[in-house]
């Protein structure tokens, strides 16, 4: 007996975290300064946010210390 399952993706979230180049966390940056590439092939992003997590809100404060 064979099973054979297709299954299709529409929509991947991504967590991203973006570091100067001293590694310090940036907070503001726009959808345009972002590119995300599957097999070398440039993806549409749909939505952009900004989370604060409290992991990397303590890395950073600790830097900055």
């Amino acid at each position: 007996m064979r099973v054979c399952s297709v299954s299709s993706t529409r929509e991947v979230l991504l967590e991203v975290i973006v570091r100067d180049a001293r590694g310090r966390l940036v907070k503001k940056i726009d959808p345009e300064q972002v590119s995300i590439f599957e097999d070398g092939v440039r993806q549409q992003i749909r939505s952009f946010r900004l989370v604060q997590g409290s992991k990397v809100r303590a890395e950073d404060e600790k830097q900055m210390a």
